[in-house]
């Protein structure tokens, strides 16, 4: 082997090379390694916070769950307390329920009161309600926003709301109390109801009627207070409901399990005469005020009152049918037939508008297909205005028909097609 020499510069550049070559590889392989080590701790940490979060979304979908499973099993729960419960008052999709609930599409939106509700009435205006409990009385300033609630400690036996809607009465055993619904303030309290109070209502917008326990009938307002008092004939027991209905201008009183009476305003309006009295189940007698009794009143009988030339009887005809028979197809035919041709040629302004207001106030439900077509004939041909032997129909009329045409739309949007 030939001999080395260690001073060649060239061999110590060789050597020095190598050595540098030699560090920069075994830097790279510590980097290199370094680097997967790095990439290792990285991908661990991921796949740690990866477990976490999968623990968590567990854990909060786990806890969804059971939030889901308690409100429907809490669901499941009102749907049969409201099952179990009835409706007191309701009116453009809010209800009020026996058991205290707010419902808002029949949907349940707050429980106002765990007492249970013996009267609910809702504001005509300004979307209030009053809801009179075991234990006090609920003022709702907005049915959509029911935190907005007051109570006052008043034991109401009875609830009204007056035409315009601005005032709530509330009937007690003490006396009746006048409150402003928008602001839930006490208006006026009205005593001196001798025996107790029974039911009351508006008999205008100031003005209440209120039935007593003991055959009496009241009229009252906040100025004079008790003003006027009618006493039903032979009857000494309580008034059920004492109600006025503004559009026909009467008062019925309801008494003595199912009897009824209709009373008229009088001159003054400040209270009301007695026209006649209902009899108490269907196609029995139409009594009037004096008489025992009287001769059987068929469907067709009062059918054909509603065009009769006694003011009162036609009144009463149409009490009795509204009352009776507004659930009876037969009567929908027979009332229909007054409103066309031939009958309507000779029918009067009077049993026109006789005709119409009861149609309108019959439940949708009883109305046939056919029945559907024929009033559709018949409305349109009074709104034609026929010059042959039609008559004109004036403003009153117009407007019951509107009313009439409302029903019938109502009745083909419920039944599509």
């Amino acid at each position: 082997m030939p001999a080395v020499d260690v001073d060649d510069p060239r061999l110590v550049e060789e050597a020095e090379q190598l050595l540098i070559t030699w560090q920069r590889r075994r830097w790279y392989a510590v980097g290199a390694f370094s680097g997967l080590a790095l990439a290792l701790g990285l991908i661990a940490v991921s796949a740690f916070r990866q477990h976490e979060q999968v623990v968590q979304v567990t854990a909060t979908a786990q806890s969804t769950a059971n939030k889901l499973e308690e409100l429907e099993q809490r669901n499941t729960e009102l749907k049969t307390e409201l099952q179990q419960a009835t409706i007191i008052a309701t009116t453009g999709g809010a209800s009020i329920s026996s058991d205290g609930w707010l419902l808002i599409d029949d949907k349940p939106r707050q429980r106002i009161t765990d007492a249970p509700v013996r009267a609910a009435v809702f504001a005509s205006t300004g979307g209030g309600f009053v809801i009179a409990a075991a234990d006090g009385v609920y003022f709702g300033g907005d049915r959509q926003d029911p935190s907005r609630i007051s109570k006052v400690p008043e034991i109401a036996t009875a609830l009204a709301v007056s035409h315009d809607g601005r005032m709530i009465a509330i009937a007690t055993q003490d006396g009746v109390t006048l409150w402003d619904s928008s602001t839930g303030q006490l208006v006026a309290r009205i005593t001196g109801f001798d025996g107790g109070i029974s039911s009351v209502d508006f008999f205008s917008d100031e003005k209440v009627v209120v039935g007593g326990k003991g055959g009496k009938v009241w009229f009252a307002d906040p100025g004079r207070g008790i003003f006027n008092t009618l006493s039903v004939p032979d009857w000494s027991g309580p008034i059920d409901s004492a109600s006025y209905d503004p559009e026909r201008d009467v008062l019925l009183v309801q008494y003595g399990g199912g009897r009824r009476m209709v009373l008229q305003k009088d001159d003054k309006g400040d209270g009301a005469k007695i026209v006649g009295e209902l009899a108490p189940s269907r196609n029995q007698s139409i009594q009037q005020p004096g008489t025992v009794s009287g001769s059987d009143a068929s469907l067709e009988d009062l059918v054909n009152r509603l065009d009769g030339s006694v003011r009162d009887h036609r009144r009463i005809a149409l009490d009795v049918l509204i009352l009776d028979y507004k659930t009876d197809p037969r009567a929908v035919d027979l009332v229909l037939a007054l409103i066309e041709p031939p009958r309507i040629a000779t029918l009067t302004a009077a049993g026109r508008i006789n005709a119409l207001y009861f149609l309108k106030s019959t439940d949708p439900s009883v109305w046939t297909s056919a029945q559907i077509k024929r009033a559709d004939i018949a409305i349109a041909n009074m709104r034609a205005r026929h010059t042959s032997n039609v008559a004109l129909i004036g403003e009153d009329t117009r407007h019951v028909l509107d009313q009439l045409v409302d029903l019938i739309d109502r009745i083909k949007t419920q039944r599509p097609g």
